[in-house]
This record gives structure tokens, C-alpha cells and sequence, in this order.
């Protein structure tokens, strides 16, 4: 992904999403996740789609320091629910991402982690993105896909 314009980051937060979501379709989502140590299947797709609600929220809101990030960090709680619910909640958390981004542009004043002129919208398509298809990769080790 590396090139990619500020759109296409924004458009693989739901390709990415979308390839991940039918990576684990009918999987046994109690599996550990190797390369996340500590966390099941559960809890890597609830940390995933809790990011993607965590900057939209910063976004959205055009966030000048960073809200609570409890619901991306602490998934002791996540350990089962219903795939279907839990799949749709995924999809719709990129989607609301994406659609955030490219309304609020890549030149938005939002806080980042970063100095202002590397940061925004820009910063945070990038880092979706690449959190997104990370988060793919750790799946598919999980479920032992391609």
C-alpha cells in the first residue's frame, strides 16, 4: 500500500476489512491469535473495528486532544458474541471510517499523535489502512488461510 493517495488509504480500510471479514467466515472465532499474544479471534476483530470507531470519533469531531481509547485497548470483556452481529459491526466501522475521512478531507485540523504537518485525516487514512491489512495478516495466521 505503500504510495497510495489519501482516497485510496480510505478505500482500503473497506477492502481490507471486506477481505478480512470473509477470511474468517465460519471460523472458530475462540482461537488465539499467534502473533497477538494474549487475544482470541474475538478480541482482534473487536480491537480492529473499536480503532476504526476511535478515529472516526476524532474525526468526525474534529478532536483537538485524544478521546479514551478504552474500547481499543481493554478486550478482556470480548471473548464471544454472535459472529453475524460481530461482522456486521466490522463492516459498518470501516465503512463509517472511510466515509468520515473523505469528507473531512486530508488537510482537516484534527489531533494526532504527530506534529500538525504530518498528521490529520492524512496521517490517520494512512494508519487505518495499514492497521487494517496488519490485522488481515494476524487472521489469517489465526484461521491458518492463505
Amino acid at each position: 500500500m505503500t504510495g497510495l493517495g489519501y482516497d485510496q488509504h480510505c478505500a482500503e480500510i473497506v477492502v481490507q476489512t471486506d477481505l478480512l471479514r470473509s477470511c474468517i467466515k465460519g471460523a472458530d472465532l475462540t482461537v488465539p491469535v499467534p502473533s497477538c499474544p494474549g487475544w482470541n479471534l474475538w478480541q482482534l476483530l473487536r480491537h480492529l473495528g473499536g480503532a476504526h470507531r476511535w478515529v472516526e470519533l476524532i474525526v468526525r469531531t474534529r478532536a483537538t486532544q485524544p478521546p479514551s481509547d478504552e474500547q481499543v485497548r481493554d478486550l478482556s470483556r470480548y471473548t464471544d458474541q454472535d459472529p453475524a452481529v460481530l461482522d456486521a459491526w466490522l463492516a459498518e466501522g470501516a465503512a463509517q471510517l472511510a466515509d468520515t475521512l473523505r469528507a473531512a478531507g486530508p488537510e482537516a485540523e484534527v489531533w494526532t499523535p504527530l506534529p500538525a504537518a504530518e498528521g490529520g485525516p492524512a496521517f490517520f487514512a494512512r494508519r487505518m489502512a495499514h492497521e487494517t491489512v496488519i490485522h488481515r495478516a494476524d487472521a489469517a495466521l489465526a484461521v491458518g488461510a492463505e
